[in-house]
């Protein structure tokens, strides 16, 4: 499920984390409606596979 993150202060958390993490330093017009968005992300199901063991690695999560 994806939500649209529009919340002025939740931005400036992503994005302070986002600059810190990757030593970057995008200002809030990353974030303008006009060219670009923010998406909360909230997965129902994932799964992972190690490519150099396709048939044995496969692992599966289910969230809440």
């Amino acid at each position: 499920m994806a939500q649209l993150v529009d919340d002025i202060e939740t931005l400036r958390v992503i994005l302070d984390l986002e600059n810190r993490k990757y030593s970057t330093d995008y200002t809030m017009d990353l974030f303008d409606p006009s060219v670009n968005a923010c998406f909360r992300v909230e997965p129902v199901r994932a799964f992972g596979i190690d490519v150099d063991d396709f048939t044995g690695s496969p692992t599966r999560w289910t969230f809440g």
